[in-house]
């Protein structure tokens, strides 16, 4: 499926767990949620992590989503493959983070070194707790990749009112992107 520019889009929704294929570490994914936007933009919501361990120089993370040990890794890997994040953090909350992300020693050898900037979106822990709500219901109704609701029926909706007030508004956005979901008169 080619996406076209719609500015009602469609809004998709799925849990990072069931994108996980060994068994054994699923449960460290738990609460990790992606949303893509009209098929293609994505924002992942991920409960909270240290960005300054993803920040180093080197950061140390496992070079597979189905190589992680612990809960945290599961967040610091998943937040290293998104571009835009959603996470809790009570100072934080009503700012953004954009970060270098840096290929660790153990991926230098990625045929796609160019990584482009993360971007963090910090919200209170409320608000998260309430998105997860929302995020884990629509999940439930939407049982497939590319099952979907267009974002003008999902507005009443805390997670959607961020992201079309915060992200999709925000300067972080690619012009690709916001021609992708209808706010740009052109791709380039």
């Amino acid at each position: 499926m080619k996406p076209s520019p719609k500015s009602d889009f469609p809004v998709s929704v799925g849990e990072q767990i069931y994108e996980i294929q060994q068994q054994n570490v699923q449960d460290f994914y738990q609460n990790i949620f992606w949303v893509r936007l009209n098929f293609t933009v994505e924002i992942v919501f991920i409960p909270p992590f240290d960005i300054i361990t993803l920040s180093a120089p080197n950061p140390v993370i496992p070079n597979d989503i189905d190589g992680v040990d612990k809960e945290i890794e599961a967040r610091l890997v998943t937040a290293f493959c998104s571009r835009h994040i959603v996470t809790p953090d009570r100072e934080l909350a009503g700012t953004e983070f954009v970060w270098n992300r840096n290929l660790p020693k153990n991926m230098e050898d990625d045929p796609f070194p160019e990584v482009p900037p993360g971007v963090l979106f910090y919200v209170t822990p409320e608000e998260f707790e309430t998105f997860l709500v929302e995020l884990s219901d629509l999940a439930e109704e939407l049982l497939g990749r590319h099952d979907s609701r267009r974002v003008s029926t999902l507005s009443h909706l805390k997670f959607v009112q961020l992201i079309l007030s915060r992200i999709i508004s925000s300067q972080y956005l690619s012009k690709y992107e916001l021609w992708l979901l209808g706010r740009a008169k052109s791709s380039r």
